[in-house]
């Protein structure tokens, strides 16, 4: 028997020992599980690292992705729960990667996907209101309408947010297997530097309030995020 199939067997055994009203027979199954894991070296890290399911989706570009779509990506994994790494797949793209219990990977993967498109949508339209400036300064009220964009979305998702102690527990065991490499870094806000890029910050936030984020696949269990 290979490592994977004895872990299989170990989360059965610690489900047939949480779903059982007899002390006895939970007892038995939890020693028959630690047998397992002593006798095919499956960790504790392995065994709650298996409780995680992962979904990905594209980042939409070669290179890696901006600062604000990793702001959007994380404010969709915290909603609910999550976790996201960022990932190049050569001549693939970019992909984000969440990861959580249960359907949370799905749910936010989903939302980044909506959120996502109708961020590109109104920022390319804001981008082209911008006359009689540079190219970096288009770039950067872009990335500030962003900004203020994904500031207002947040304030929408907050109410999802939050991870117990357990989840935490499981999806630092899954980063530490799955993604050893993967290396945490700070999202820098972007500074205004003249009175139209506050402004543009400002129009992002009004756009984002109008963000809608509707029932999707495996929802039902969650309400609907829209409006202001």
């Amino acid at each position: 028997m290979d490592q994977q199939k004895a872990l299989d067997k170990i989360l059965k055994c610690l489900a047939r020992a949480q779903g059982t009203d007899s002390q006895h027979e939970a007892e038995t199954a939890l020693r028959q599980a630690r047998a397992l894991m002593d006798k095919y070296h499956v960790g504790q890290g392995d065994v709650l690292a298996a409780g995680v399911a992962e979904h990905q989706v594209r980042c939409g570009t070669k290179s890696k992705p901006t600062t604000w779509m990793h702001r959007l990506a994380n404010v969709c994994a915290d909603a609910f729960g999550c976790n996201v790494v960022a990932y190049g797949f050569c001549a693939r793209g970019w992909y984000f990667r969440f990861y959580g219990i249960g359907v949370s990977s799905q749910l936010s993967s989903y939302a980044y996907s909506m959120l996502h498109h109708q961020l590109i949508k109104a920022r390319k339209a804001f981008v082209c209101t911008q006359s009689r400036c540079k190219l970096a300064t288009k770039r950067r009220r872009g990335d500030l309408f962003a900004q203020g964009w994904i500031d207002a979305v947040s304030l929408k998702v907050r109410q999802f947010a939050g991870t117990d102690e357990s989840t935490a527990a499981a999806l630092l065991a899954y980063k530490t297997k799955h993604f050893p490499d993967a290396i945490t870094t700070g999202l820098l806000r972007v500074e205004a530097q003249r009175v139209h890029d506050a402004k543009a910050s400002s129009h992002g936030w009004a756009e984002g309030r109008n963000a809608q984020l509707h029932r999707g696949v495996a929802r039902a269990q969650q309400p609907t995020l829209g409006g202001a």
